[in-house]
């Protein structure tokens, strides 16, 4: 077990572009926890690949070894592509605690704003949280494309369209 997570820890076995096999293989080596930053790496990348249960198991490890802010929105992400969206408010209630850019902010935003609207149905919630975080310069775009997608799914088609109109401007 010692060589192989040695091995794994260094990107040999899977090649240094395959953080989330590495981050597996860590995980079920035994021995001490791996460094929270490829787990956090790791989780990011099963969730963008749908394989949101070993996100979930990774981030888990990384937010207990003290990883921060993208941990716990990796979390989230994969908790709310689980349908696990209580879960995944709760965890995120956590995380705005931590971010401290206006960058971290929007991104939270955003999971936030979808998991409240299309999980836990508080459309309200969500284009609160939105309109909060275009506040802050980062991510405008970002926001209000988001915010408008859920003014449209809300049925509020001429907001949707005076929103997309701003990102698009």
């Amino acid at each position: 077990h010692r060589l192989r997570r040695s091995l794994a820890s260094r990107g040999v076995l899977w090649g240094p572009g395959d953080v989330v096999g590495s981050g597996a293989l860590l995980l079920d080596g035994g021995g001490p926890s791996p460094e929270p930053g490829l787990l956090v790496d790791a989780a990011a990348t099963a969730n963008s690949r749908g394989a949101h249960l070993l996100a979930e198991r990774l981030a888990r490890v990384a937010v207990e070894d003290g990883a921060g802010f993208d941990a716990r929105v990796a979390l989230v992400e994969a908790l709310r592509w689980q349908g696990r969206s209580v879960d995944a408010e709760i965890v995120a209630a956590d995380a705005a605690l931590r971010a401290r850019t206006g960058e971290e902010r929007a991104h939270l935003a955003i999971t936030r704003a979808l998991n409240l609207f299309y999980g836990l149905d508080r459309a309200e919630e969500a284009m609160a949280a939105l309109e909060k975080a275009t506040e802050s310069a980062a991510q405008t775009a970002s926001v209000q494309a988001v915010h408008s997608v859920l003014s449209f799914s809300a049925g509020r088609a001429q907001e949707a369209a005076d929103l997309g109109r701003n990102v698009l401007a």
